[in-house]
């Protein structure tokens, strides 16, 4: 049994970055997207200063985790700009979900995070945003039943389109 030909990509955290490149690269192949409370490249730019001074030091990484923070924050803005110039062009229905609680420990960041969010799903009139009233960023673990409506609901719309 081989791959689908067409998927749908739920992606989280930093995952999201990544499932929205796989629809940047491979768009006849993802329908739809699930960001669960999306890295992306609105927030990247506005918050590159704070995003460094969270890295740790990875100057000779002796565990895998720490190569692939160190690989992370080296590609984190090429990435994120190479991203940033086809996220807002993808047509594709997506579902964006939330944190409505803090999690980043600075009111102006976490306030940053949220207007990302919003700002992808007012990219185009396929996307839409849900929130999640109870949860920090561990959204999969703390709610996981909004991640199964978005999912659901994504793939309701995709049946009832003409």
């Amino acid at each position: 049994m081989g791959a689908p030909s067409r998927t749908v990509i739920v992606g989280q955290s930093y995952g999201a970055m990544l499932a929205l490149a796989h629809a940047a690269l491979f768009p006849g192949r993802v329908p739809g997207l699930v960001l669960v409370d999306p890295m992306n490249p609105r927030f990247v730019a506005r918050e590159r200063a704070f995003l460094r001074s969270t890295v740790p030091d990875t100057t000779d990484p002796q565990t895998d985790r720490r190569r692939v923070i160190r690989r992370m924050s080296r590609t984190l803005s090429a990435f994120s700009a190479w991203l940033g110039e086809r996220e807002p062009a993808l047509a594709m229905p997506m579902v964006i979900v939330s944190a409505r609680k803090d999690w980043w420990g600075t009111p102006a960041v976490d306030a940053a995070w949220r207007r990302s969010h919003q700002a992808m799903a007012a990219a185009s009139s396929d996307r839409r945003r849900m929130v999640s009233e109870g949860s920090h960023h561990d959204i999969p673990h703390e709610d996981p039943g909004i991640v199964v409506s978005a999912i659901l609901g994504l793939l309701a719309g995709m049946t009832a389109a003409p």
